[in-house]
């Protein structure tokens, strides 16, 4: 629901008091929400291309109560590549990026297959996702916080 939040690693649960927080800024940035609701947004297309790594970018700035210094990349083909937003990480405030690639379909939308994401420049995560399905059915112990 929301309310509480925890981190399961190395056989440890452990309550994560930022974590309800975090889900909210997730679930705003989230490019389904993006989409499916842009009236909640207020999105300034920058005026020139942006190059990363040699690669031409449009880009737009999106202004947001939960997400700071979010912005928007997309490809040539008009596809959401990725975007940089500010967060906390464990030694503090943090540029983050999350790039999308691989794109393709699933059930009626497209779905990046192959995620990226940079913490202040540096490699932090890498994950290829092998099956995806549209609304699939969600235990309700899914939710529940696991035991220690």
């Amino acid at each position: 629901d929301g309310s509480a939040g925890w981190a399961k690693m190395m056989g440890q649960v452990q309550d994560d008091p930022s974590a309800a927080r975090k889900r909210k800024e997730d679930f705003e940035r989230s490019f389904f929400r993006l989409f499916r609701h842009p009236e909640l947004y207020e999105v300034q297309a920058l005026a020139e291309p942006k190059v990363i790594d040699g690669v031409s970018y449009s880009a737009a700035f999106v202004k947001s109560e939960m997400s700071r210094d979010w912005v928007l990349y997309f490809d040539a083909e008009g596809r959401l590549a990725r975007m940089d937003y500010a967060s906390e990480s464990p030694q503090g405030p943090a540029k983050m990026t999350e790039a999308w690639s691989d794109w393709r379909p699933v059930g009626p939308v497209q779905y990046p297959h192959t995620t990226r994401m940079l913490l202040d420049g540096n490699p932090m995560m890498e994950a290829t996702v092998t099956q995806a399905r549209v609304n699939p059915e969600l235990p309700e112990s899914l939710f529940k916080k696991p035991a220690p």
